[in-house]
């Protein structure tokens, strides 16, 4: 976080791995919320939310072009995309890797989060070669494979 504000050129992506219940998606509420807080611009969708919005300007009656939709992604200071490879289930799975390359290269110069519940043997597989070469890309990768939280909670 200290990096982020300090200097826009120290600036680089997280790739965020782990198990569900681990606390990625919180971490990174936390992060956007002081980000905004501090006046930055950011957004948090799950890959999902925004395969669903790319998808729904093939409608005619969309207003909104994908055109619109990567211009905006440019914008942010800081993408939050939580869930990466979870959209995987069913579908277009060429059309699915082929947007989320031009997502992740939207973003190229862009600080941008990646969290995912895979694995690097799995996420390769999931949103294929190119998209994984390219997450190396001035990102850091911080794995969080550890016991799910939500299962302590659980009620005895």
């Amino acid at each position: 976080m200290k990096t982020f504000l300090a200097s826009e050129q120290d600036r680089y992506n997280l790739l965020i791995q782990g198990n569900p219940g681990t606390g990625k998606t919180h971490l990174c509420v936390a992060i956007a919320r002081t980000l905004k807080e501090k006046g930055f611009i950011v957004g948090f969708l799950t890959t999902g939310q925004l395969l669903s919005k790319i998808k729904s300007t093939y409608n005619k009656a969309s207003i909104i072009t994908e055109e619109n939709i990567f211009k905006d992604l440019k914008k942010l200071d800081l993408l939050i995309l939580d869930d990466l490879g979870a959209e995987a289930s069913g579908g277009n799975d060429d059309w699915r890797k082929s947007i989320i390359f031009e997502i992740v290269e939207s973003r190229s110069g862009k600080p941008t989060i990646y969290t995912s519940n895979l694995t690097d043997q799995d996420l390769p597989m999931v949103v294929g070669e190119r998209v994984f070469s390219r997450l190396y890309d001035n990102t850091k990768f911080i794995d969080l494979f550890t016991e799910d939280y939500r299962k302590k909670l659980r009620i005895k």
